[in-house]
């Protein structure tokens, strides 16, 4: 399904056009789409609505980073381009069943990593080299993941993560750690709403976005949820989790809990579940690293390897 926006700057005669879009793998065409053709009379928006079946594609995931190439042209009613624009997409499909999250029909466990963007010379701006360096390190070391902490990553670098096979975690901007308590302010609701709307409207259409974080150590109230609430919105096919510092909120699809011990995890979500949440769990933090640290990790992924519900 696509929708395009047709914007017309001015009131002018009325213009006829239409959008005609190719499915492109590799060289080789597999399906060309139209919509029907619509008289924009004045200035403002138009949607154009493109469907067809693509029957049996081959699937994105971290093992098999399946790109299809998307061509779009505005086109005159006689034929002439107006516009054109071309991206990479890819198909798949997420599905909680139980206590357990499944990709493309196969359970899935995520091996991930935190990142920030950030370089020792360049500061927040983050290059194109710095990102492919930081994939390839990822990849020779068996990660699948990166959660994007705590606010969205330049662009290159959802493109680089559909390109090189990284699932993404991707993150509202709506960190306010020392502050939490304006999650309960109705005052900053909007404020909210409009960081998880700048999410998830840039970002959706990238295969490698595997689901949603609705932030990180902005306390637990009511806005949490309108954020979740806001997000699905926009993208229906995802699912959320929230880097909140309580075990689980409401609102989340997927549940922390964060820095729990290896044997906490594994007595509080894997062997001894709360029958009425079964929701899956995947700790967006849980073995903080400073200098030479790092040596719980055996025990935590014997935990999260023994239980369906601990997805990583």
């Amino acid at each position: 399904n696509i929708k395009v926006d047709v914007k017309k700057y001015k009131d002018s005669p009325a213009s006829v056009c239409f959008v005609n879009a190719q499915l492109f793998d590799g060289n080789t065409q597999v399906a060309e789409l139209s919509s029907p053709k619509e008289s924009l009379e004045q200035a403002g928006k138009a949607q154009f609505l493109l469907q067809k079946n693509i029957s049996n594609p081959k699937k994105w995931t971290s093992e098999t980073p399946n790109l299809y190439t998307l061509k779009m042209q505005l086109l005159a009613a006689d034929g002439t381009v107006k516009d054109r624009s071309e991206t990479r997409i890819g198909f798949k499909e997420t599905e909680i069943r139980g206590e357990t999250i499944y990709l493309n029909g196969v359970a899935v466990k995520v091996n991930s990593q935190n990142t920030h963007m950030q370089h020792p010379e360049l500061g927040h701006a983050m290059n194109e080299e710095t990102i492919r360096k930081d994939f390839e390190i990822l990849k020779q070391f068996n990660f699948n993941a990166v959660r994007i902490s705590h606010y969205p990553p330049v662009n290159k670098y959802l493109e680089l993560a559909d390109e090189y096979g990284l699932f993404i975690i991707d993150e509202a901007g709506v960190e306010s750690h020392a502050s939490e308590y304006v999650s309960t302010m109705p005052e900053f609701t909007e404020m909210y709403k409009e960081r998880v709307r700048q999410l998830v409207l840039r970002d959706r259409n990238h295969p490698c976005i595997l689901f949603w974080s609705a932030g990180n150590e902005s306390g637990e109230g009511s806005n949490i949820s309108e954020v979740v609430k806001e997000g699905r919105k926009y993208d229906p096919t995802r699912y959320w989790m929230y880097g909140g510092n309580a075990y689980a909120h409401p609102a989340e699809d997927i549940i922390g809990p964060r820095y729990p011990s290896p044997i906490e995890l594994e007595m509080q979500v894997g062997v001894c579940p709360d029958s009425t949440d079964i929701r899956p769990s995947f700790m967006d933090e849980y073995l903080s690293v400073a200098g030479n640290g790092g040596g719980g990790l055996d025990d935590y992924w014997r935990v999260i390897y023994s239980h369906p519900r601990t997805m990583g």
